[in-house]
């Protein structure tokens, strides 16, 4: 026996359809319990508490965190890390690396190196916002001579046809 709505579709069809999801308190339930899981996963770690890695007493970059007598290889605070960060951002904008910067553009914005008072961030993220890919690469090119060989500010006899 199957019951049909007013779009003439089987009800009881549709309802074994939606009986396989999960309702979205169901969804974030699940969701909670996997963070908890995933955080549990992680080796409690109390030996730099002001590490970058360290969250909620835990290490979030290493497996395990036992190193004999040695102190961990992997420890560097929130400011020696926010260094470098700001370090490889300053690399790949001298090296022209636009397709990596334009790729990791918002991974930076989430660890706020955009966001830095710092003038040559600044000029990176306003060069981001008035240039594209493109356009960078043909300035890039230019400046080694690999560039288009009549680059000037005069008009050619076509130009001076043109009716703006």
């Amino acid at each position: 026996m199957s019951l049909n709505d007013t779009q003439g579709k089987d009800v009881t069809r549709r309802l074994q359809h939606k009986r396989g999801r999960r309702s979205r308190k169901e969804m974030r339930q699940l969701q909670l319990e996997r963070e908890g899981l995933e955080t549990v996963s992680f080796p409690v770690c109390t030996a730099h508490p002001d590490c970058h890695a360290c969250r909620n007493g835990r290490c979030m970059a290493l497996d395990r965190n036992d190193f004999g007598r040695r102190d961990c290889p992997f420890y560097k605070n929130s400011e020696i890390n926010r260094r470098e960060q700001r370090e490889g951002l300053e690399k790949l904008i001298r090296m022209g690396r636009t397709d990596l910067i334009d790729k990791y553009k918002r991974t930076f914005q989430e660890l706020g190196i955009f966001g830095m008072s710092d003038s040559f961030t600044e000029q990176a993220t306003a060069e981001l916002d008035r240039y594209s890919e493109s356009c960078l690469r043909e300035l890039l090119s230019m400046d080694t001579g690999n560039g288009p060989e009549e680059v000037s500010g005069l008009p050619t006899d076509e130009e001076d046809d043109w009716d703006d």
